[in-house]
């Protein structure tokens, strides 16, 4: 998906000559020193873009022509982008990743960067990115904040819009419900907290004591700042104020402020170790739209929960629509068609439904494009279909087996269904054993996003997964069913 709320700090046109990779690297050493980077780590991110800049020296252009090419430098909240474009050669991008290609360094380049990306810009030639976090105090070296104790009946709780300035009082609130397990890593990272409240991407509301005090938190966090949909995401109270409708009521002020914001709806992965968080969604009008097995890692556990977790968890998909969407044609998968249909229905979404167009699998430009995520410490990656090609199965194949190798097990793949390669892409995919997880709303810029899982050699708690109504359950059986049969090959 396109990533906004990019600041560009400088962009170089440089000759691709060996001579220009000096002031490369001054920029790079410089920009990473004045970002909080110490020397050896700044050192690093040089070596990072002398490979990136070297290889388009080196390969990019024929012999004896004169080209040149952009190094940008973007700041994101919490992170560092450094970007090489050329519009010399295309390179064959699982070649590349693989380390196929001679003069890349994709290993000193993956070594040095919290995530590489290699993008096809079609007639625009082609980008290296590599994004760096910005070094950040977690929440454990901050001041101390005392314990909580014992509330009282009568204890004044206010709540309200959280400040960018009380994002440790957070991050010592997600440490108590949760130690640090929370799948939300950035939780523990005030620095980056701040940074994404002060952007626009989250909004929060927090449950506030008189000593100040967060006791509770919910967020709609947002892709871009131009997604229409948010993710209710981040929400938990401490165990000893629960059962006060804390959650409710923040949730029902983040429900009002982003309808007045324009939002079309929020969707949610709610846990399933219990059922609270699906009834709260449930009672507010959300609707459950998929099934996640697996996708919450056994380590993640809420200090309330005493027994061991060893096998990884399932998450429930819901959506709150806020306001009306645009009308939509869709293209769901023949087999999957009913499902759709119910859910859509059941939101009352507008909708097309397109028949299933047929199209064969070079249906489309040559070439794929997705967005690939990898979330290394949850075993998990996350990858959307943006442009569908001749390519897609070979292409998502080798993803599927890099992040294997590297020990990640878990795999979602968001197929937006506004496309009519959908059906095609769905069928490539259940080919190399994803399966059907269930749909999100207005997820994508086109619309919604068809959510497909492979789940690899780890181990899925199915039987402890509650549900908090019929059609969860119907949902969760219909994904179940699906895993299992693509498990079994």
């Amino acid at each position: 998906m396109e990533k906004t709320v990019d600041r560009l700090l400088v962009r170089l046109t440089v000759p691709a000559v060996t001579d220009s990779l000096s002031t490369v690297m001054a920029v790079v050493r410089d920009l990473a020193l004045r970002h909080g980077f110490d020397d050896l780590q700044a050192g690093r991110l040089e070596v990072m873009a002398e490979e990136a800049c070297g290889n388009v020296i080196k390969h990019a252009f024929e012999p004896g022509t004169e080209n040149t090419f952009d190094l940008m430098v973007l700041r994101r909240p919490g992170q560092l982008v450094f970007a090489v474009e050329d519009q010399g050669l295309p390179f064959d991008v699982e070649k590349v990743e693989a380390g196929k290609e001679p003069g890349l360094g994709v290993q000193l380049m993956r070594a040095f960067a919290d995530e590489l990306r290699f993008i096809n810009l079609g007639p625009g030639g082609k980008r290296v990115e590599m994004r760096k976090d910005l070094p950040a105090k977690s929440a454990g070296e901050y001041p101390e904040i005392p314990e909580p104790v014992e509330p009282p009946e009568d204890a004044h709780v206010d709540l309200r819009l959280m400040r960018p300035d009380e994002s440790v009082a957070l991050a010592r609130c997600a440490w108590r419900v949760y130690g640090y397990t929370y799948m939300h890593v950035d939780i523990y990272y005030p620095d980056r907290l701040r940074e994404s409240l002060e952007s626009g991407l989250m909004t929060s509301i927090v449950a506030v004591t008189d000593d100040g005090e967060i006791i509770g938190h919910v967020a709609a966090v947002k892709t871009t700042l131009e997604s229409r949909v948010a993710e209710s995401a981040i929400a938990f109270v401490i165990p000893a104020w629960r059962g006060r409708s804390f959650f409710k009521t923040m949730k029902t002020m983040l429900i009002d402020r982003s309808r007045e914001a324009g939002l079309l709806g929020l969707y949610s992965e709610a846990m399933t170790v219990h059922p609270f968080t699906q009834k709260g969604n449930l009672s507010l009008g959300a609707v459950e739209t998929g099934f996640q097995p697996g996708y919450m890692p056994a380590h993640v556990t809420m200090k309330a929960i005493a027994e061991e977790i060893t096998e990884r968890l399932a998450l429930m998909l819901m959506y709150l629509r806020l306001i009306k969407e645009p009308n939509r044609t869709i293209y769901p998968p023949y087999e999957h068609g009913d499902i759709i249909k119910r859910i859509c229905q059941r939101l009352d979404l507008d909708r097309t439904v397109a028949d299933e167009p047929a199209m064969s699998p070079g249906f489309g430009q040559p070439l794929s494009r997705m967005d690939v995520h990898g979330y290394a410490d949850l075993g998990l990656a996350s990858l959307t279909l943006v442009e569908y090609g001749a390519d897609f199965y070979a292409r998502l194949r080798y993803l599927q087996r890099e992040f294997q190798v590297a020990g990640v097990e878990v795999l979602s793949l968001d197929i937006p269904l506004s496309e009519p390669f959908a059906p095609a892409a769905c069928t490539a995919a259940e080919e190399l054993g994803f399966f059907f997880a269930g749909i999100i709303p207005e997820y994508l810029p086109s619309g919604d996003a068809l959510r497909m899982m492979f789940i690899g050699a780890v181990r899925v708690d199915l039987d402890g997964a509650t549900t908090a109504s019929e059609f969860g359950a119907e949902i969760k059986d219909y994904v179940c069913r699906r895993y299992l049969a693509a498990a079994q090959g």
